[in-house]
């Protein structure tokens, strides 16, 4: 009950954060964007709630990590780390329009994770290269729009930095100055 109905938080971004406790963030009806990229474990009803919450990032390896969502009407986009082994459903979220999956393989689902509306009017973003690994994958193969996606790297640099050098690989970036 950390944040229990705070209700002027808008966001909550933890980079270093690892452990959300139970109903840390319930009813705070004005969060609409969290990110705890670090996350491992997320205990339920987390963000219940949460009815002004719209998007959502986690990186977590935890099961059903959709299960800390509920009664959350108004999300609308998921990025879901590559640690994610296991999602809940997705059911409950009528208003989610992306999905960003972050891991070259498809997590885990339940048969019953979407609906058929879902399949149709959700757009699945995968990582460059895995389009075919999600397309032939079960349950995934049952949306009609994915797309792959190139990752991007924001640097932000210092005013004099003319000796900066940056060099880009498919699993790191070096900064060297």
């Amino acid at each position: 009950y950390t944040f229990y109905s705070c209700s002027n938080l808008t966001t909550a971004s933890f980079p270093a954060c690892t452990i959300i406790g139970y109903n840390a963030f319930e009813n705070c009806h004005s969060l609409a964007s969290v990110s705890f990229p670090a996350c491992t474990s997320i205990g339920n009803n987390a963000f219940q709630g949460c009815i002004g919450l719209t998007r959502v990032e986690l990186d977590c390896d935890c099961d059903y990590i959709t299960n800390c969502f509920s009664k959350c009407p108004s999300i609308k986009e998921f990025i879901i780390g590559e640690n994610v082994t296991n999602i809940g459903t997705f059911k409950d979220f009528k208003e989610l329009t992306s999905i960003y999956l972050l891991g070259k393989n498809p997590p885990s689902v339940s048969e019953n994770c979407f609906t058929e509306s879902q399949y149709v009017n959700i757009t699945l973003y995968v990582p460059a290269g895995s389009l075919k690994t999600y397309q032939n994958a079960d349950i995934w193969n049952f949306f009609w729009n994915i797309q792959e996606k190139e990752s991007t790297v924001a640097i932000k640099t210092q005013p004099n930095a003319e000796n900066l050098q940056i060099e880009l690989t498919p699993s790191e970036v070096e900064v060297k100055y």
